[in-house]
């Protein structure tokens, strides 16, 4: 007879109890500190690979470099749930889903629809504001709500407050993949270093805004009146998006030309941040949710133990 305990209404084994208390403690090494290094590890990859020489335009290589830091954070943002780790088919296929409506959605109507490269050369905070805001950011996160809310948010596998995170994450990093390859197949004359940059701060961006959005979806989820809460969270996810482009793109903009180190360590350093605070909001939420106080303890009230 195996003793099951509970924390909040969800029943566990001792083991998954246990694992499920340790999950909602600070942990560095989910803290993405590796990862961060990987990619830039990446960045300087491409900059020795392609030393005194142009990117390559070409699509297959575009898909590969675009691959890269989508395959770092897919792993980083897969380990975040140590309970009941999602089905990595249903992670990648939520992936794909994301790819599939950037590619057939969200870049069509950017470009064709909206227009949104012919902005980029007027000036002032309008611009900036609709195109990358109004447009790519709100772009951008329905695509990750439609690819989650769906699909997965639809079944037993999205059973915790992480799971959000998780998925919407995934479906952003589909995104971002799309970008970053037709970014590579699509322009000439694109220093490595450069170019290496633009593909992880794009994966960073869309990283960062879409695991806040996906803290949005956990919580639509899991309160019975979170439909408020969400929709202030993806408009938060939104500008995001937006302000984080246009802030890694003012970053590097100096005097001289675009100083691509200084872009990538405002983007990396902002992404951060805020994928580490997604990450707490997550926590602290599912602590809520099982019965825990702030320190991750259980609350004697909550707790009520059965012998199956």
């Amino acid at each position: 007879m195996e003793e099951i305990g509970f924390l909040g209404d969800r029943p566990f084994c001792e083991a998954d109890r246990t694992r499920a208390i340790e999950a909602t403690e600070t942990d560095w090494t989910r803290a993405g500190i590796l990862e961060a290094l990987l990619v830039v590890a990446f960045v300087g990859a491409v900059a020795w690979i392609w030393e005194g020489r142009m990117l390559p335009t070409h699509a297959g290589l575009g898909v590969l470099l675009a691959g890269i830091p989508a395959a770092i954070f897919l792993i980083f943002i897969y380990r975040q749930d140590r309970v009941e780790p999602e089905p990595i088919g249903v992670v990648l296929g939520v992936f794909a889903l994301g790819a599939l409506l950037g590619f057939g959605a969200v870049v069509p109507l950017e470009t064709e629809v909206f227009a949104i490269g012919d902005w980029t050369h007027r000036s002032g905070p309008y611009a900036w504001l609709a195109s990358s805001v109004g447009v790519a950011g709100t772009l951008h996160m329905l695509a990750v709500y439609v690819a989650v809310r769906y699909t997965v948010y639809q079944t037993t596998e999205f059973d915790e407050p992480i799971d959000g995170v998780v998925y919407a994450v995934a479906a952003g990093l589909g995104l971002a993949t799309v970008d970053n390859a037709l970014f590579v197949a699509q322009h000439d004359e694109v220093f490595p270093l450069a170019g290496a940059v633009i593909i992880a701060n794009t994966t960073l961006i869309d990283v960062a805004a879409s695991a806040l959005l996906g803290f949005g979806l956990s919580r639509l989820r899991f309160e019975e009146d979170g439909v408020l809460t969400f929709l202030g969270i993806f408009l938060w996810a939104v500008a995001l998006h937006g302000g984080l482009h246009e802030l890694v793109v003012v970053a590097g903009t100096t005097a001289h030309g675009f100083d691509p180190l200084l872009s990538f360590a405002v983007g990396l350093g902002t992404a951060a941040v805020v994928l580490f605070g997604s990450q707490r909001l997550a926590v602290r939420f599912a602590r809520a949710q099982l019965g825990l106080d702030d320190e991750g303890h259980v609350l004697p009230t909550e707790e009520v133990d059965h012998v199956a």
